[in-house]
């Protein structure tokens, strides 16, 4: 059984994510997916959900490129890892689009429509 990574951070509570806790976690979270906050590789990851990811984003891009160009109403990514379904969710986000999950772990799959 391997241990969970331990992490020590110093920080107040900010609801806006833009200091404190909030941006600790967020900083955190993509470390431990081995990306920085624009999804480049920082070199090292844990393996189950890093592995994926780069496909995963760029399968997420691409469905919100059709979304957003009007090709399709709505577009069903393939199943992923919690924190990358998460990293899914905040593209279409960005892209001020709507995404839900559905299905069951391991099959459980992000949505993303207007």
């Amino acid at each position: 059984m391997s241990k969970p990574p331990v992490v020590w951070t110093i920080a107040g509570f900010d609801p806006s994510c833009g200091a404190g806790i909030g941006a600790d976690l967020k900083t955190i979270k993509r470390v431990y997916l081995g990306f920085d906050a624009q999804h480049r590789p920082i070199g090292f990851a844990i393996p189950a959900a890093a592995a994926a990811l780069p496909a995963a984003l760029e399968e997420a891009r691409e469905a919100i490129d059709r979304v957003a160009n009007g090709q399709a109403a709505e577009v069903e990514l393939s199943p992923q890892p919690a924190l990358v379904r998460r990293l899914q969710h905040e593209l279409a986000e960005r892209a001020n689009l709507s995404s839900a999950s559905s299905g069951h772990e391991p099959y459980r799959r992000v949505q993303i429509f207007r």
